[in-house]
């Protein structure tokens, strides 16, 4: 499977639910739930799982970045100049699940969430970089998230080119 299979690959992968109100039948993703009570776990391909916390019929289990925490996550990134902190697990379907859930209900604290967000992605974005044109090997680099990992690759390899076009290869 290429690296190109990847959103795909994260879209199908499992994600687990918390069903937030009473369901008789629901019916998602080729499967069907019957007498669902109000706090059911259920575990769903993750474009599923989006449908469902945006419509507020779920929350994630694991529980929506809060505005506190990725504060906190922000912080730390700023902290180590040159590496990577590490990420929760699922970090970025987390932050889009919890964009999803607060669009809509919370417009302050979704606001929030989306600053801190860009300023973390950018801090992080900006050490990649700095791997990539120092052509650091991708097993070199610790906590990288897959998304990262998939993106880094990328821009290692249109760097390289460009690199090797000027005469410059590292």
């Amino acid at each position: 499977m290429g690296s190109e299979d990847l959103p795909l690959m994260q879209e199908l992968s499992d994600y687990g639910v918390r069903i937030t109100r009473e369901i008789a039948h629901l019916k998602v993703a080729g499967m069907t739930f019957r007498d669902l009570e109000r706090g059911s776990q259920i575990t769903l391909p993750m474009w599923a799982a989006e449908v469902l916390i945006g419509a507020g019929i779920a929350e994630p289990i694991e529980g929506r970045l809060e505005v506190q925490r990725l504060a906190q996550l922000l912080w730390r990134e700023k902290r180590s100049i040159s590496e990577l902190v590490d990420l929760p697990p699922k970090f970025y379907h987390a932050l889009r699940l919890s964009f999803s859930s607060l669009s809509g209900t919370d417009a302050e604290s979704a606001k929030a969430l989306r600053l801190y967000a860009r300023d973390l992605v950018s801090l992080r974005l900006s050490k990649l970089l700095g791997y990539a044109a120092k052509g650091v090997e991708p097993e070199l680099i610790q906590h990288m998230t897959d998304e990262e990992r998939e993106l880094y690759v990328r821009l290692r390899s249109l760097i390289k080119t460009w690199l090797q076009s000027l005469g410059l290869e590292v």
